[in-house]
């Protein structure tokens, strides 16, 4: 996908372009646009590769439309025992009622379906793998029913670890900037009249849109340490560096220790809460515009059902984000 001529590549063209191939290598002239493309596309790869194989293409149309048709007829037979059926009528109130009725019991039976047929997409992800040409997360040759409460229990622990991560490591940061912004917007306030009346509702809006900025970011960031995360193999990096953040303020405190003090308190309830998800961390800071690719993916995928048919695609995409990673940096 290089340019003719040398020049650099156009950003917007050259990440649509990438995106529409599809390809499980990322290009060598990505620019960072083009390297987000590239992580949104893997699963879009990926789910070319399992199409390819016909043996495996079976496997994962039978497991997942009989998973997907149970699941379903769950929700429904759950719906019309309720009554919510029966009551649905051409109101847009109760046809809001029922919609929002349906999308909470597919959730719950989805999640069901997967707790206790977890294994067959673990089986599907590592035959998936090795199509694709890389590390199988988990080796299940013999797939079987069963509820895995360990696995159930880890699955919740690593959502509540992550909320507290996302309030620890950014919470602090939006009270300073919340304390940053009252000021200048309180003087915007007094100054709103006039003919410079329409530049400070501007500029107090923009102020007032930091904050949300913030938590955005930082919501964007865990959400791609998580998508990345899908992986096992993310998880057992025994060796691999603490978060950035805390190694700068590790760094700068051992210089000005009376100037980084709160800051080494900030770090401290973060790496507390952190634990182990440091390692995933680790890999989004060796690949961070793949891994958000990846994340918004995963984001925009998350529905009932279309969410049960990409959970065996989405730990081999995070595989091969790790496998780029590894790689020695571009020149």
């Amino acid at each position: 996908m290089s340019v003719s001529g040398g020049a650099p590549p156009n950003g917007p063209a050259h990440a649509l372009a990438v995106l529409r191939g599809a390809s499980l290598t990322c290009p060598a002239d990505a620019s960072r646009l083009a390297r987000v493309a590239w992580g949104g596309s893997l699963v879009r790869a990926v789910a070319r590769a399992l199409w390819r194989d016909r043996p495996l293409r079976r496997r994962y149309l039978v497991v997942l439309g009989v998973q997907l048709l149970i699941v379903v007829a769950a929700a429904l037979c759950w719906l019309a025992y309720q009554g919510d059926l029966h009551r649905l009528a051409w109101s847009w109130r109760r046809v809001a009622r029922f919609a929002l009725s349906l999308y909470a019991t597919l959730v719950v039976t989805q999640w069901c379906v997967i707790a206790l047929s977890r294994q067959f997409h673990d089986e599907l992800a590592m035959r998936l793998a090795r199509v694709v040409g890389v590390e199988p997360d988990e080796v299940i040759e013999r797939p079987r029913l069963s509820f895995d409460a360990h696995w159930v229990f880890e699955s919740f622990q690593r959502r509540v670890q992550a909320a507290l991560v996302l309030v620890a490591s950014a919470a602090p940061p939006l009270l300073l900037l919340g304390v940053i912004v009252v000021g200048p917007t309180r003087w915007l306030a007094r100054h709103d009249d006039g003919v410079l009346r329409f530049a400070a509702v501007l500029a107090q809006w923009a102020l007032a849109q930091l904050p949300n900025a913030l938590v955005l970011v930082s919501s964007l960031y865990w959400l791609a340490v998580l998508a990345v995360g899908r992986s096992g193999i993310a998880w057992r990096d025994a060796i691999a560096p603490s978060w950035s953040p805390l190694r700068w303020v590790e760094a700068g405190s051992a210089r000005h220790p009376a100037l980084y003090g709160p800051l080494r308190l900030w770090a401290r309830a973060v790496a507390r809460c952190m634990g182990v998800m440091h390692r995933p961390a680790a890999i989004v800071e060796r690949a961070p515009w793949e891994s958000l690719g990846l994340a918004l993916v995963q984001l925009a995928a998350n529905l009932p059902g279309l969410r049960l048919l990409l959970r065996p695609l989405m730990p081999v995409a995070a595989t091969v984000i790790i496998e780029a990673a590894r790689r020695p940096p571009r020149s």
